[in-house]
């Protein structure tokens, strides 16, 4: 085994293990530690701490895979997303209006000169007011295709 391969002899530590290794640490700074010679209830609790180490490696190597593994995943989405990007415009209308969503999923047309809905009360379905806040512009693929 290498220190980049993960050790399959050990099942990954667990949230208690991890807790008690940190409580242990805890215990190792808040005691009194001898002037001189050897502090053996520090040596005894690192000995305790390393024998138990074989877990926490595991379960660091799982994390650090599963974390590479995510990025990959979405470094690949992201890039398929922005050769798409310029594929998406926004529904509008003759006169320029354009459609928007609301928060609470209604779509209404949105008139650019009152930066606001259409109509004057702003959205029909939750009555909110006509503040910009909370509106979404609606985009729409385009395939190219005539």
């Amino acid at each position: 085994m290498t220190a980049t391969e993960p050790n399959t002899e050990y099942r990954p530590a667990t949230d208690l293990l991890i807790a008690h290794l940190a409580e242990t640490l805890a215990e190792m700074r808040a005691h009194q530690h001898p002037e001189r010679g050897g502090d053996l209830f520090c040596l005894n609790l690192t000995s305790y701490l390393g024998e138990r180490m074989g877990p926490v490696l595991r379960r660091l190597a799982d994390e650090q895979t599963a974390a590479r593994q995510w990025q990959e995943r979405h470094t690949a989405l992201a890039d398929e997303f922005a050769a798409e990007i310029d594929r998406f415009k926004p529904v509008t209308y003759d006169d320029g209006d354009q459609l928007y969503m609301h928060t609470c999923r209604n779509v209404e047309w949105w008139n650019e000169d009152r930066q606001g809905p259409v109509n004057e009360q702003g959205c029909d379905a939750c009555e909110s007011g006509p503040y910009p806040g909370g509106w979404r512009p609606v985009y729409v693929r385009e395939d190219g295709a005539s």
